[in-house]
């Protein structure tokens, strides 16, 4: 009787290939898009970014990383500095809007509200950056942490470091970073 139940269960089994731990486990990458970047649809901002606002931050943690928030709106950058910078405290400054939109446009050509919102997983107290935009009927914030920039399953996409270093180069150019 033993026999007869075994041949049958293993009958069954062999018969279903999708059968099995295997098919219920997510192996999408980390550093991947969360989905087909063209479904997610691109967030609808005012014609004139009224409203709209840019911030990058950086948080040293307990390492040797700089710790500092650029905080961009369209007419003026605000700097908030905190250590590892050249400007501590706040400081700010008027931006051209044709250049707070050239940065907007980086933002959506990046397809950064695509992206998952956490690329830090477990890590704790962790340096880490995040950059974000508001609107007034959206709001997307990306979070990365430097102590997984080498583990590929856990570092954001090319696009999000392409901007975060648009954003660094403006805070350098004003000698706040």
């Amino acid at each position: 009787m033993n026999l007869a139940l075994l041949v049958t269960l293993t009958a069954t089994l062999s018969g279903n290939p999708n059968h099995g731990w295997q098919t219920q486990r997510d192996v999408t990458p980390a550093n991947s898009f969360p989905g087909d970047p063209n479904v997610a649809g691109q967030p609808q901002l005012p014609d004139d970014l009224k409203g709209v606002i840019l911030e990058y931050s950086s948080w040293g943690g307990f390492g040797g990383h700089p710790n500092f928030t650029l905080h961009l709106e369209k007419n003026k950058a605000v700097w908030e500095g905190g250590w590892m910078v050249r400007k501590s405290g706040k400081a700010e400054r008027r931006i051209s809007d044709q250049l707070f939109g050239q940065l907007v446009r980086a933002w959506l050509n990046a397809k950064m509200y695509t992206m998952r919102d956490d690329y830090c997983g477990l890590v704790l107290d962790a340096e880490k950056t995040s950059i974000e935009l508001k609107a007034p009927s959206y709001s997307k914030t990306v979070t990365e942490c430097w102590s997984t920039r080498d583990a590929e399953s856990l570092s954001p996409p090319e696009q999000y470091f392409q901007l975060s270093h648009q954003l660094e180069e403006l805070a350098r150019s004003n000698h706040w970073l």
